[in-house]
């Protein structure tokens, strides 16, 4: 027969952790809460730009990474002043976010440098290209210089063609097309280079020229 004392032991023990459970479960939800009320005010924010501020919100560094989720999350649907983008990029420049952002980029983990990569390609900044062709020229993972590419041409900066092509060079066969899809994204850009790329007769060079040939006939 199992002793009164160890029984009523068991008994609080679990008790302490159902009141644990429900306690961690009360400050996820809370947590939740808070975190939705500040995209709510970031959205209103960005959305309104330049119009006033939503009462009582006053953009914060804590908020870093919401404001970058939510600027990119809203990119996606709707046109958006240059203004805010300048804005955004400013504040995350003043905070040290940008270069939080680069280091992440340079050394960080899989998860960090993926993260990093995407987020760079909505901060337009010279500091932030120049950081991503740093990444391109020494990565050889497939993903993650899909997504520093990306992030190139979403910088619009034509002056990083010709290192964006030239990390193409022994791209597997396999994922050729998806790249060149992407760097088609400079679009008529990519045409001012053509004379220039020319010249150096490389397969791959050719090959992109076709496919783009291929996908805007009327170029």
């Amino acid at each position: 027969m199992i002793p009164t004392g160890i029984v009523f032991n068991l008994f609080l023990a679990v008790l302490a952790l159902d009141f644990l459970s429900s306690f961690l479960t009360f400050i996820s939800a809370w947590k939740r809460k808070r975190d939705n009320a500040r995209k709510k005010r970031i959205r209103q924010w960005i959305s309104s730009f330049p119009g006033n501020m939503p009462d009582g919100y006053s953009p914060e560094k804590r908020d870093w990474k919401i404001i970058i989720d939510v600027y990119a999350d809203i990119r996606q649907s709707v046109f958006l002043p240059g203004d805010i983008s300048g804005e955004i990029v400013s504040l995350l420049d003043k905070w040290k976010i940008i270069n939080r952002l680069i280091k992440w980029l340079l050394r960080g983990s899989r998860y960090r440098k993926s993260y990093a990569a995407v987020a760079m390609g909505y901060l337009k900044n010279g500091k932030v290209k120049n950081a991503l062709l740093a990444a391109l020229m020494r990565e050889k993972g497939i993903p993650l210089k899909r997504y520093i590419i990306n992030s190139l041409v979403e910088q619009a900066d034509p002056a990083a063609i010709p290192q964006v092509i030239d990390s193409l060079k022994d791209l597997p066969e396999t994922f050729r097309q998806s790249f060149w899809s992407i760097v088609c994204g400079f679009s008529g850009s990519l045409l001012d280079y053509f004379d220039v790329l020319k010249e150096r007769k490389e397969k791959e060079i050719e090959l992109l020229f076709i496919y783009y040939a291929s996908k805007y006939p009327s170029a």
